[in-house]
């Protein structure tokens, strides 16, 4: 099994069809059609199957998909690591960032290890907690900063715990809510709800929700842009569940009030959660300490 035959592989698994994948790889139909048929054999299965518009993966080509993209990300990864090092520097850090953790620890870690180490780069990417995961299986990440959810349990991957957060029911300061002395469960079920969109990972709006008494089946607004929840809130026509650090300095102006409700703060457990072989084990192990020091000042 060649590194050349599993980039082929990963090409038409993703154009869709052998001739897009071609044109993509500037290589002949007639070759790519070669490198798959060799590669069927080597790992001794059927990895694609006919359809109206193309191909479509079959179960091992599914399962050989998820490996190929790891074992690629690994060998450039290495590549890179090994040029970095004959050039006397450190190479890029591929980080995933859940939106949320832009305004925590990120900047102070990233602008140190500039500093001590002014050959390592850095690509941060922002994403919801599945594609992160996603991201670090498949070796498109070697570190996510992000929550962890209380469950979490994946072989290949370890998580690091570093600060709570802790996260409220909000509205604007001009919300019919926002100076209640206490809010009750029918006024929370009655009120619009704008929430950020999160498909894994501990949603916090169901377990506020819970903790509080009240069900939202289908929030007016759903999104992954915090900046939109920002703004909806402060327009005083919604409330939403946030972590406290993402809005600090609204709360501080008095523009963002937390609501006085049964059930909140939720406190939940950040981090870093890398793979338990990283390829870029040098600069993913600095970021974790950078990391571990700067959460020293964030609560326990």
């Amino acid at each position: 099994m060649e590194l050349r035959q599993l980039r082929h592989f990963i090409s038409v698994a993703e154009c869709g069809t052998f001739s897009r994948a071609s044109e993509a790889l500037h290589l002949t139909q007639p070759a790519l059609t070669r490198s798959i048929q060799t590669l069927e054999d080597v790992v001794g299965a059927q990895l694609f199957t006919r359809v109206p518009r193309g191909v479509a993966l079959t179960p091992a080509g599914d399962t050989l998909l998820r490996h190929a993209k790891l074992m690629v990300n690994q060998a450039s990864a290495a590549k890179e690591e090994v040029a970095a090092l004959e050039k006397g520097t450190a190479g890029q850090l591929e980080i995933g960032l859940a939106p949320m953790f832009s305004a925590t620890i990120i900047h102070d870690v990233l602008t140190a290890l500039n500093q001590e180490f002014p050959g390592l780069s850095f690509r941060v990417t922002s994403a919801l907690f599945s594609n992160l995961l996603a991201g670090l299986k498949d070796g498109t990440f070697d570190v996510v900063l992000s929550n962890i959810p209380p469950a979490f349990d994946a072989p290949d991957l370890e998580a690091h715990a570093l600060f709570n957060t802790r996260s409220f029911i909000l509205a604007g300061a001009s919300h019919p809510l926002a100076n209640e002395k206490h809010v009750s469960a029918e006024a929370l079920q009655q009120a619009t709800w704008a929430v950020v969109e999160q498909t894994a990972g501990g949603d916090a709006l169901p377990q506020v929700a819970q903790a509080n008494g009240f069900s939202i089946d289908t929030p007016a607004v759903s999104t992954n842009s915090l900046s939109l929840l920002k703004t909806l809130l402060l327009s005083g026509k919604f409330l939403s569940v946030l972590t406290e650090h993402w809005i600090a300095e609204e709360l501080a102006a008095g523009s963002i009030k937390r609501l006085a409700t049964d059930g909140t703060p939720l406190v939940r457990t950040a981090g870093v959660i890398t793979r338990r072989t990283p390829s870029r084990a040098a600069s993913a192990q600095l970021f974790l300490e950078k990391a571990r020091t700067f959460a020293q000042g964030m609560p326990a």
